[in-house]
């Protein structure tokens, strides 16, 4: 396997879909550091096998930690208690908009919502679906709708879990 990566200064979207339209397997804009160049370069073993199995993995039996976000807002209880309840209000309707985005083969739409649930999975700790949710925002997955797919049901069944988890904690007191 030989894989073609595109280097380039232009940054625009459409230069990116004009590479991969012409067979390159990664596009890497100018400046770039010298392990993405390497990371771009390599084939994983399990590339095709990835997202391509059919069962999704089972789920950790916690998939939140609020650690690091507790740290950043000094142990404030309520703060904590508004990030949290702002993360249950808007997330659901951010995996229906990917889910969407997704049925609508809308690309700029799924990194639209990938970026904005990659920074709150961040923060609420929710580490199992981090480096998914940055290869959809880093449209890594654009010419493999099945990879995409499974993805996508990978994030939206973990962060909903992960929804319903912190609402019950909620109701009994998030420590």
């Amino acid at each position: 396997n030989i894989r073609l990566v595109a280097l380039t200064a232009n940054a625009l979207s459409k230069e990116k879909k004009r590479c991969f339209a012409a067979g390159f397997d990664e596009v890497l804009f100018k400046p770039f550091r010298k392990e993405d160049l390497l990371n771009a370069c390599l084939l994983p073993e399990n590339e095709e096998l990835l997202y391509a199995q059919e069962e999704i993995p089972a789920l950790p039996e916690r998939l939140y930690h609020l650690e690091e976000l507790n740290e950043m807002i000094d142990h404030d209880k309520a703060q904590l208690k508004l990030l949290v309840g702002q993360f249950i209000k808007e997330t659901p309707g951010k995996i229906k908009k990917l889910e969407k985005a997704f049925r609508n083969k809308n690309q700029k739409e799924i990194k639209q919502m990938a970026h904005y649930l990659l920074s709150s999975v961040q923060h609420m700790g929710i580490t199992s679906t981090y480096e998914t949710i940055r290869e959809l925002d880093q449209q890594k997955f654009i010419r493999s709708p099945k990879r995409m797919e499974q993805a996508i049901l990978f994030v939206t069944r973990t962060l909903s879990e992960a929804v319903a988890q912190l609402k019950k904690d909620m109701r009994n007191g998030i420590k």
